[in-house]
């Protein structure tokens, strides 16, 4: 409970609303009423300024909006880190810069722990890094410090 991951994949369940993927483990796991989870997953998106994907499906909305919305499924539980595994790789550049703004206005809402191969978009949101080559540790601290002296290569 104290960590959630949202996978590359995002694992949003086809059959199911984008409102109902996100009520599930709070009922199945945390024991919540129906009702009481409805409402806490409506409350979460309306903060997240989403609110309007709550009845849709999936395969109804954009890369972008399955993003938010695995993201918002995963804060619903209150962990304290969140972990992102790849999350700009199916979006594009525009999206992407949409994205991290968005990300950057939850940092009050939990601690994100993010894997990209994005540059640009680790130094948009992120304050301290770990830069990994081969499976190795490179660098690690201040994000601006490891982008300085970083020599990306065909490994990365």
């Amino acid at each position: 409970r104290m960590v959630g991951i949202i996978f590359q994949d995002l694992h949003l369940f086809p059959h199911l609303t984008v409102l109902d993927n996100m009520t599930l483990a709070m009922i199945h796991v945390a024991g919540k009423e129906k009702n009481d989870a409805r409402n806490k997953a409506l409350e979460t998106l309306d903060r997240l300024g989403i609110r309007e994907l709550a009845d849709s499906y999936p395969s109804q909305i954009s890369g972008g909006q399955a993003q938010r919305a695995a993201i918002a499924r995963g804060l619903l539980m209150k962990p304290e880190y969140l972990l992102l595994d790849e999350p700009t790789s199916a979006l594009d550049i525009g999206t992407t810069d949409e994205f991290a703004k968005w990300l950057l206005d939850l940092k009050e809402e939990t601690n994100f722990i993010i894997v990209t191969h994005d540059i640009i978009f680790a130094k948009q949101v992120a304050s301290a890094g770990v830069y990994l080559t081969g499976g190795k540790i490179v660098d690690s601290g201040k994000i601006e410090d490891i982008l300085g002296h970083i020599r990306p290569n065909n490994n990365d």
